[in-house]
């Protein structure tokens, strides 16, 4: 079920086991969220909450990603995205070029999706090497439990990663010099109430940097984690 804006005024609200809620992809600026406020109640969470790659969307060949703490691009490995932490370098040809900056986020209220990472680059005169897409970063779930004594308890899954950059590419098999895209950073997880409890998984981790193809095979940046 595709949710943006939930709010439950009494009584309380069960994902049960076996379903899924998602939100809508963001792709260059914050549209969707996972929220859901029960006033009067608990919200309980046997299922799965998935907001995996539906942060900002990574950089296409050769441009920068979208979004805040998007990585940027350079000649070898596109940077991994920013998000609750910096994104790691990619690897370049000369040198390492910097990575996604951490987004000015609040520690106690955190509220954006994952950067996104940076699409890798070609060395100069490799003529058809292609770099990586950027990954995606995760998006942003909220759940409070407003009363007095509200609960959240987790037993199933709440995901907000990154998704992992591209891999460089040589049509035909050649040697030349293509930089793997930048992992995607994680999103956001917000649980808000006076009791938090579960033997639940939840998770916001960056994407791994796409591989490199030619001599050193130095990957892109890691995204930084939501």
């Amino acid at each position: 079920h595709g949710v943006s804006l939930l709010e439950v005024l009494n009584g309380s609200l069960v994902i049960p086991a076996g379903w899924t809620m998602t939100h809508g992809a963001n792709a260059t600026t914050k549209l969707h969220v996972a929220s859901i406020t029960v006033t009067n109640g608990d919200i309980i969470v046997d299922g799965t909450i998935d907001a995996d790659a539906r942060g900002f969307s990574g950089g296409g060949t050769s441009v920068g990603a979208n979004g805040p703490g998007g990585g940027c691009v350079n000649a070898s490995g596109g940077a991994g995205g920013g998000r609750g932490g910096n994104g790691t370098d990619g690897e370049n040809i000369n040198g390492f070029a910097g990575g996604g900056t951490a987004v000015t986020n609040s520690f106690k209220s955190p509220s954006l999706p994952g950067g996104a990472g940076g699409a890798g680059g070609s060395a100069s005169g490799c003529g058809s090497a292609t770099g990586g897409t950027g990954g995606v970063g995760g998006g942003v779930v909220f759940l409070r439990a407003a009363s007095a004594g509200g609960r959240i308890t987790v037993t199933g899954t709440i995901g907000a990663d990154g998704t992992a950059g591209g891999d460089g590419v040589v049509p035909g098999g050649g040697v030349a010099d293509a930089g793997g895209g930048g992992g995607g950073a994680g999103g956001t997880i917000f649980l808000w109430a006076d009791n938090i409890d579960g033997a639940g998984t939840l998770r916001a981790n960056g994407g791994v940097g796409g591989n490199r193809t030619a001599q050193s095979g130095n990957p892109g940046g890691y995204g930084g984690g939501g």
